[in-house]
This record gives structure tokens, C-alpha cells and sequence, in this order.
């Protein structure tokens, strides 16, 4: 059994480390990508439900939260009923915008039909969901204020059946986020190692799955219960951190420059120091502005099998400044890759491989396989 102080606290904990992870999401946009989008706004909205939602449960707590029905006063249980109310609509919205922002990144990435079709149906089944369940909550007695005021005359429908409908659609919602850029990932021209990390990254935000189960099944237990007020504390932590599990992971797939800065020396040195470091690495070179060798040690990149013509670009030394704050002006920093057409043709396959030596969803990817399949972001 959760007490109502529990719950309260589990609320202000997940939401501000959900709101900390939207500020990594920002500055990661803004300052080193430089490339923000409406994903971004979205995901601030979502937040701004999921910060709203903890002072919602502080009045629920003062008001009985998780006390026996049958010791609060007539006055007390009527208020707590009232902010019960304002807390569903709250936590509704809330995940609708999280989620909504996960695809609406998914349209940002992905150029391949089938992916964008399956992300705007699913942008349109949670935005329709969410609209039943909104108007369906606030609207559950006629008139409204009969929710917390079972003492006036009028008309409630079943309020437990609006709950059910919301997690079903919450948990489908979060099934149809994994697996939508599941079939485009693994038709890509790249090693079985980097399909998997890079399925993993794109599904994450799916991972809200485990809690809404988790949700739906004391939402069930609190349906059998007799003392709703003294069992709610359970459900009620669980929506808010459902809430906030899905801010985080929607965040999590934008942070991949923002740990290459940061993971970026410890590979870096750790490559330097390998005895092994000269075999089988394409060398990143740093060239002074007379096409001399530099004297600055030299940055390494990871192994890479030809798949295609190759070539060098320099395009990604702005980029990589982030990551070498030391290179000087005049430096000239090649990325290779391996090319199967050019960045906007019908049939592009590409991977970067740069030099942290990882995959950079910064760049456009997309497949080699006979039925033409892109991604492109700026991540």
C-alpha cells in the first residue's frame, strides 16, 4: 500500500527529473545541433502538464489522499473529488502531447512513405483518444460539478469505462511507437550491431509500455475496492510517473550529439592509448592549411567495410567544432563514407562515420535494399 505523501513525492521526483531531461532536449537543440523543432515545443507543453500535475496531488494529499473514506469530513471529500477531476484531464493531456512529440520527431527523421503513414495514423489515433477521453472526462456528469457533489440530482456515465478506454488506447499508442521505425531500420545498409542500437534508440520511446501496464492494472484494483480514497494513492503515482517515463524517453533519442561531446574525449583518448590503434581505422586526418600532416594528435574513426564508392567531404567540419574545441582555424576535417547515391537520390544508402566513431543521426541515413527507404534529421 502507497500513501498519498509517497505518491506525492514520487510525482515532484519523476517530474523534475522529466523536466531536466527537457532542458538537456533544448540546450542539445539550440546550442550544438542548432536545428529545433515542433517536437520540441510539444515536449515543453507535455512538461508543463506533467509540472501542473504535482500540485495537483499536494491539494489531493491535504484534502485526504490516501486516508480511510470514512474519516474525512463531507467538506474534505468533496474537494478532494474536485482536484481528483481536474487530475485526470491533466494527466490525459499530458501524455497525449509526450507521445504526439515522439512521432512528430519520427516525421522529422523519416522520408520513406509507409514509416510517415504509420506515424500520422498514429498521431491521428491518439489525438482522436485523447479528444474522447478529454471531453469525456470533464463532461462525465450532467451537470459537471456532480462529480464531486453526489449530493445534487443528475446523471453520471460510467466514469470507470472512460479510464479503461485510456490506458487500452495508451498502451497501443506506445506498441505502434516501437514498431513503427522498425522495418526501415533493419532494411538499412548497416552491420547487425548498429541495426539493433539504432532500433533500440528509435524504440525507446515506446518504453512508456511498461508503465501504462503497470497503471491499467491498479486502475483494475482500484475499481474492486471499496475505499477508493484510501487505495488511490497507487494509481496515482503510477499515472504521473507514466507521464514522465514518456517525457523522458522522448527526450532521451535527441541527446546522441550532446553525449558525443561529452563521451567524446574519454573514446578519443582511449583510442589513442590502444596499441592496437592502427589497424583497421580510417584515419580522420587533421591537415594544416598547407596539407602538411598537423602536429596535433590524430583524431580516429571506426573501422569500415566498403559498401560503395567512397569519397571525403568536408562539409561536417562546423559539426565536429563542438566535439574539438582545440581545432584552429584553417583545419580541414574529412568524414568518410560510404555512398550508395547521392543525398536526395531514389536510392540512398549512407553511413557517416565520423570521427567518435558512431553512427550520427545528425546526417541522413537510408537503405540500400531494393525498395528505396530514407531517414534524414538533424538531430
Amino acid at each position: 500500500m502507497v500513501s498519498g505523501r509517497e505518491a506525492t513525492v514520487a510525482c515532484l521526483v519523476s517530474s523534475g527529473i522529466a523536466t531536466g531531461f527537457v532542458g538537456l532536449r533544448l540546450y542539445t537543440r539550440f546550442r550544438i545541433s542548432r536545428h529545433p523543432g515542433w517536437d520540441d515545443t510539444v515536449i515543453v507543453i507535455a512538461d508543463i502538464f506533467s509540472i501542473a500535475l504535482c500540485p495537483i496531488y499536494l491539494y489531493q494529499l491535504k484534502y485526504g489522499m490516501g486516508q480511510p473514506i470514512a474519516s474525512l469530513t463531507p467538506e474534505a471529500l468533496v474537494t478532494l473529488q474536485e482536484w481528483f477531476w481536474v487530475s485526470t484531464w491533466v494527466y490525459v493531456l499530458g501524455v497525449a502531447f509526450a507521445k504526439v512529440s515522439i512521432l512528430i520527431q519520427f516525421l522529422r527523421i523519416f522520408v520513406d512513405f509507409k514509416t510517415r503513414f504509420a506515424s500520422w495514423f498514429t498521431i491521428l489515433f491518439i489525438v482522436t483518444c485523447c479528444t474522447v477521453c478529454f471531453f469525456g472526462g470533464i463532461f462525465a456528469c450532467n451537470p459537471v460539478h456532480k462529480f464531486w457533489e453526489q449530493s445534487l440530482s443528475g446523471t453520471c456515465i460510467n466514469y470507470m469505462a472512460i479510464w479503461y478506454m485510456h490506458a487500452g488506447m495508451s498502451i497501443l499508442s506506445d506498441i505502434l511507437i516501437i514498431i513503427t521505425p522498425l522495418p526501415i531500420i533493419f532494411n538499412m545498409n548497416l552491420e547487425k550491431k548498429k541495426k539493433i542500437s539504432l532500433a533500440v534508440t528509435f524504440a525507446i520511446g515506446g518504453f512508456g509500455l511498461i508503465t501504462s501496464v503497470i497503471r491499467l492494472y491498479y486502475l483494475h484494483k482500484l475499481f474492486l475496492v471499496t475505499d477508493k480514497t484510501l487505495y488511490n494513492p497507487l494509481p496515482a503515482l503510477w499515472s504521473a510517473v507514466e507521464l514522465n517515463t514518456v517525457i523522458i524517453c522522448g527526450c532521451l533519442i535527441t541527446l546522441h550529439p550532446l553525449l558525443s561531446i561529452v563521451i567524446g574525449p574519454i573514446r578519443r583518448y582511449a583510442s589513442s592509448s590502444s596499441p592496437s590503434n592502427s589497424h583497421g581505422n580510417t584515419i580522420v586526418g587533421q591537415l594544416g592549411s598547407d596539407g602538411a600532416n598537423s602536429s596535433r594528435p590524430r583524431l580516429w574513426g571506426t573501422s569500415a567495410r566498403a559498401a560503395g564508392p567512397k569519397f571525403k567531404s568536408d562539409e561536417d567540419q562546423g559539426s565536429l567544432k563542438p566535439l574539438y574545441p582545440n581545432l584552429a582555424d584553417g583545419v580541414k576535417i574529412t568524414t568518410t563514407i560510404d555512398m550508395r547515391s547521392t543525398r536526395r537520390g531514389s536510392l540512398a544508402g549512407s553511413r557517416h562515420l565520423y570521427s567518435a566513431g558512431e553512427l550520427d543521426p545528425s546526417r541522413q541515413l537510408s537503405s540500400a535494399s531494393q525498395k528505396s527507404t530514407e531517414m534524414r534529421e538533424v538531430v
